[in-house]
């Protein structure tokens, strides 16, 4: 971030000599060089500058101003007015500063030139009016769905309340530059949360319904030992604020209902039986089971006992939310309805097969997937399957039901490479709970499963840099091209090694599971958590046939000397 050094007197001159007039340049070859900041006053690290000061830019190229101004951020918070002259811009302050004080000034990446060339990083520089200048300072990136960004506002708040509240006006405000790297710099000693922001509007706030947000894993401190931190990772995701709301509750027949929400919900909590309960006047109707709807978490069936036609229910719903932490509304949490007399004489459908017939290059510890449209009869759907291979003999294996409508066949050890399975399904066999039989005929689909001798391994070791911090580590390995990827759990920090991963170039996410509900949380804005730490490999890491890519070590959490 060195700047030229000018004297005041050439600055002047310099400032003098600008043409005031803001236009492009006509003919010659498309612009495409960045903008640079040739020099400022006050001056880098000046110390005891006076209260009534104000600031001066010099850029290398006539800007767009209003890109400028909208990112021009000055911490502590300082009202300015802004006056241009060709190239220069100077920033009135609207109160005096205070004294005693270090004022960062940061230029952000959202500031282009009349060619829409964006400053390729954030620009910072700091002064003082008083004898001194604060030396702490962060680093670290931000991501958004999978992928580096730059130009979002990266946010700090500096001694935090145990609740942040967002329409605060943060303490220190950047914004990521190549790579989606950001860095605070003259930073004051203490401690400070960080968030980003995709601010499509630039109007620096946070408008839940169209604007990404990233909320910290931790706080940050910043102390005469250690003040300098970086590792900070933050991830963008759009979050809805609001509560999800029940549509509608439709009786499917007299042991059925279906529940339709305004989005998809929460997964460990919807479908958890305690989170329901099902009354009338004298009694409970005892809740059976729970399944999804094929590939929806907004349509939920619940499977009950017998219900009496004509009496009246209430079903009331606790604890459930959706996949932001938002709870139900407490209007939806509770409705009435009135049973069904209405048996159950449709026959049910196979909805979904995995793998699909005719899928090629299928992984060898695969589990068959059968997803009916409504809870099945077990040993019905048991008796009418068989896994073959391509001799015609059985593939044994193990059953598992999740869901009283989805099957899974396990092997019982991975299947052999470069071969040809075939999946049965007798449907004259199949029917559900009530006797129904399957509406098709028998179903057979084929797969073949991947040549492992174009399979490859992976070798490392993951640590956390808070070794005090408890829970499971959790490697994923997205593709770069197609949508291969893998999510392994580790286990414990140390070594690892992953085989059987397909050739090509991956992306590598390590991440801290503290809660151990084997997912990778981002945090809540009401009521406020945080996110759960995680880190990304620097470098796309290639998997080749036959080998394996070793030494891919990953630190989770803040680096910098204790």
């Amino acid at each position: 971030m060195a700047a030229f050094k000018f004297s005041p007197l050439l600055f002047l001159s310099l400032f003098l000599l600008s043409c005031a007039r803001q236009e492009l340049p006509s003919g010659g070859p498309e612009d495409r060089v960045p903008p640079q900041i040739l020099d400022h006053l006050p001056s880098s690290l000046a110390t005891g500058v006076s209260p009534q000061t104000k600031l001066k830019i010099f850029f290398s190229e006539p800007m767009d101003r209003k890109t400028v101004e909208e990112s021009i951020f000055i911490s502590p918070p300082l009202p300015f007015e802004a006056e241009w002259k060709g190239r220069f811009l100077t920033l009135t302050p609207t109160a005096p500063l205070s004294p005693s004080c270090t004022w960062v000034v940061t230029l952000g990446t959202g500031c282009r030139d009349l060619h829409g060339n964006p400053l390729p990083q954030a620009y910072t520089f700091a002064f003082s009016t008083g004898e001194s200048i604060d030396q702490g300072s962060i680093e670290g990136k931000v991501f958004f769905q999978g992928e580096p960004i730059e130009g979002a506002s990266i946010w700090a708040y500096h001694s935090p309340p145990n609740t942040p509240r967002l329409e605060h006006t943060p303490d220190y405000i950047t914004q990521s530059g190549v790579g989606g790297a950001f860095h605070f710099d003259y930073l004051s000693l203490g401690n400070y949360l960080i968030f980003a922001l995709l601010d499509k509007n630039r109007d620096g706030r946070w408008g839940p319904a169209s604007e990404p947000l990233a909320i910290p894993a931790g706080e940050i401190t910043l102390s005469a030992a250690r003040n300098s931190v970086g590792g900070c990772y933050l991830s963008l995701a759009l979050r809805d604020t609001t509560r999800p709301n029940l549509i509608s509750l439709q009786q499917i027949d007299e042991e059925k209902l279906k529940l339709v929400f305004d989005r998809s919900m929460d997964s460990l909590q919807i479908f958890d039986p305690t989170n329901f309960s099902l009354r009338y006047e004298k009694g409970t109707l005892p809740l059976k089971g729970i399944w999804p709807e094929y590939r929806r978490l907004d349509r939920i069936y619940l499977w009950t006992e017998r219900q009496v036609g004509g009496r009246e229910y209430t079903l009331r719903m606790k604890e459930i939310g959706d996949r932001w932490g938002n709870l139900l509304a407490p209007q939806a949490g509770e409705v009435r309805f009135v049973g069904s007399s209405l048996p159950d004489t449709l026959p049910p459908h196979l909805l979904g097969l995995c793998p699909p017939n005719g899928a090629n290059s299928v992984s060898l510890d695969i589990h068959v997937e059968l997803f009916f449209s409504e809870p099945m009869d077990q040993p019905s759907v048991m008796g009418g399957f068989s896994l073959l291979n391509a001799e015609g003999d059985t593939v044994l294996g193990n059953f598992n039901w999740p869901f009283p409508n989805l099957c899974q066949y396990i092997p019982e050890k991975p299947l052999p490479g470069s071969a040809t399975y075939t999946v049965r399904l007798e449907g004259g066999k199949v029917v559900d709970l009530r006797g129904n039989r399957l509406s098709d005929s028998t179903l057979t689909s084929r797969f073949s499963t991947l040549n492992p001798d174009t399979l490859g391994s992976l070798s490392g070791r993951v640590t956390l840099s808070d070794t005090t911090q408890e829970g499971w580590i959790f490697l994923s390995c997205n593709g770069v091209k197609g949508r291969t990827s893998y999510v392994r759990k580790i286990g414990k920090p140390g070594p690892y090694t992953l085989e059987g991963l397909i050739c090509g170039r991956y992306i590598l996410k390590a991440w801290l599971d503290r809660n151990l509900n084997n997912r990778w949380d981002r945090g809540m804005i009401f009521p406020f958590s945080l996110a759960e730490p995680f880190t990304v490999y620097p470098d796309t890491v290639r998997i080749r046939a036959r080998w394996e890519t070793e030494g891919v070590e990953m630190v989770i959490g803040l680096e910098g000397e204790p």
